[in-house]
């Protein structure tokens, strides 16, 4: 709790005083709490990397424990590549990423998705680049 009792000397400080003391404290009050303020935001940052990197390890443990179920059950596979999104790693890339190897995904289904948003993009004019699932 020292960073809420700093908090209060610096608003505690930056009462109305009369003339240039007081204008000197509120700047000094003011630069105080910006200092703390650059302080909490450098901690929440680590503390957040700090999580992802932690989440990022799990995911991976995940994918090694439960490959094959992954590559069967096409509901898990879609929940795993959602997670994987919202990290932003590509468990699609080619057969040199770290997720490939692990899935065994590779080469096959990148030039699959290249091929497939090259018709989309090629047949935007005629149907907005959206095409019918068969």
């Amino acid at each position: 709790f020292s960073w809420a009792r700093r908090l209060f000397v610096c608003v505690r400080a930056m009462r109305r005083k009369a003339g240039v003391a007081g204008i000197q404290a509120n700047a000094v009050a003011l630069q105080r709490m910006k200092e703390q303020g650059q302080a909490l935001k450098e901690a929440n940052m680590a503390t957040l990397q700090a999580q992802v990197a932690v989440f990022r390890d799990n995911l991976e443990q995940f994918a090694v424990k439960h490959k094959t179920e992954i590559n069967r059950n096409p509901e898990l596979r879609q929940q795993f590549h959602c997670m994987c999104a919202t990290l932003g790693v590509d468990p699609l890339a080619s057969k040199r990423g770290f997720w490939a190897e692990l899935l065994g995904y590779g080469d096959f289904y990148y030039g699959l998705a290249v091929q497939t948003i090259e018709v989309c993009l090629s047949t935007r004019k005629h149907n907005g680049g959206l095409m019918p699932l068969r």
